[in-house]
């Protein structure tokens, strides 16, 4: 999810008024590939199928060099991403709370890197802390912050009723991710 980039990538436009339609063909594309490769992923496994395509290679061809080097780019993806995705943060923290010398920042961006070490330390179990990115931190940067970047770069421009679908959409998915953040730390009953 590099929807945290998005305001970056808007700053960085010349023809900004390009932006909307940019979003959209990336969309699009992004669907596309998604789709297809869920409808493929389910014609050669069939039933058996598992929720991470990943395990259905490991299946197929343990031994494989192309399975072993696709697992190892999944698994080095995120955290290929892991800064990309914290910079706006960072940078409106440093913004907000007045960070100028170079300590200060690397302060920052070295604790802003090491709290989710601290919580795959607290919440030792994989499941949980995959479910805790998935239901907390992906409906913040997937959901809730494209739509009120969105809302505040245009909210100005757009018809009311568009503005309250969004308001409503971030509404939704605020009460998602609470109930899903909750849900990590009820454990489950069989």
């Amino acid at each position: 999810a590099g929807h945290a980039v998005f305001p970056s990538i808007y700053d960085s436009l010349e023809d900004k008024k390009s932006y909307p339609k940019i979003i959209n063909v990336v969309y699009v594309f992004c669907t596309a590939i998604y789709i297809s490769m869920a409808f493929l992923g389910y014609l050669i496994f069939v039933d058996e199928t598992k929720e991470e395509i990943t395990l259905n290679l490991y299946d197929v061809a343990p031994d494989n060099f192309l399975v072993r080097l696709t697992v190892w780019l999944i698994i080095i993806n995120p955290i290929t991403k892991f800064a990309l995705t914290l910079n706006p943060l960072v940078n409106i923290v440093e913004g907000y709370a007045g960070f100028k010398g170079r300590q200060a920042k690397i302060l920052l961006r070295t604790v802003s890197c090491a709290l989710p070490c601290l919580l795959a330390i607290v919440l030792p179990s994989f499941a949980v802390i995959c479910a805790f990115v998935g239901a907390f931190c992906s409906f913040i940067v997937s959901g809730i912050f494209p739509i009120m970047c969105y809302l505040k770069i245009y909210g100005h421009s757009i018809s009311r009723p568009w503005y309250m679908v969004n308001v409503a959409l971030i509404v939704v998915n605020t009460i998602m991710c609470v109930l899903g953040t909750g849900a990590v730390f009820v454990p489950p009953t069989e």
